[in-house]
């Protein structure tokens, strides 16, 4: 795997205490389920990142969404990866929270205690988003505001099928992004112009 010869993945790998096990070169069979592991990954996120028209700056948060969602998918012996993990997982998996497309329009609500809340009586606590992903050890998820144009992390998320980074119509403070937002946003990840121009 070209992963394990990069010195940047190694020493990523060694921060999170992983332990890299490559497979020799003659294991075909080893060799090719990690291709087709990689092969899988890779399109399903390009799906995500056209689907929505989110750019590639959310690519992390797409890969982790994406892994949660594999986890569910049935082997061949019929049980999922979540099921081999078992009550000692420390992730939160909930199916509930995990099956919200990525990219779709939410809303999530900031903790009275949180810095942005000024008022605690009578400022909103909502704020608008796209859904990136479930967080991993607590009951909330991620998402990227579209008021402070970053990702962040929200409790009590009310979720909606639509997308706003194809349709910025749907929210319902359009001030916060427009068209033209969004094709910056994909000019500055170097992303998909073509699709910033068909808008």
């Amino acid at each position: 795997m070209k992963f394990g010869q990069s010195d940047h993945f190694k020493s990523w790998a060694k921060a999170k205490g992983a332990v890299l096990c490559p497979t020799v070169n003659y294991n075909h069979t080893l060799n090719s389920k990690s291709e087709c592991y990689v092969r899988i990954t890779k399109e399903h996120l390009r799906c995500m990142l056209l689907s929505s028209n989110a750019p590639r700056r959310l690519l992390p948060f797409a890969l982790q969404h994406f892994c949660r969602i594999f986890g569910r998918w049935p082997k061949a012996n019929g049980i999922t990866p979540w099921k081999h993990v078992g009550s000692e997982c420390q992730l939160t998996a909930n199916l509930d929270r995990d099956l919200h497309a990525f990219g779709s329009y939410c809303i999530g609500h900031l903790p009275r205690e949180s810095k942005l809340v000024e008022n605690t009586t009578l400022d909103d606590r909502g704020l608008e988003g796209a859904f990136l992903m479930s967080d991993h050890s607590t009951p909330t998820f991620w998402m990227w505001s579209f008021k402070f144009n970053k990702p962040m992390k929200m409790c009590d998320g009310i979720f909606y099928p639509t997308y706003p980074f194809r349709d910025p119509s749907v929210l319902q403070q359009p001030g916060h992004l427009s068209h033209e937002d969004i094709c910056a946003m994909h000019a500055a990840d170097s992303g998909l112009t073509k699709i910033c121009s068909a808008l």
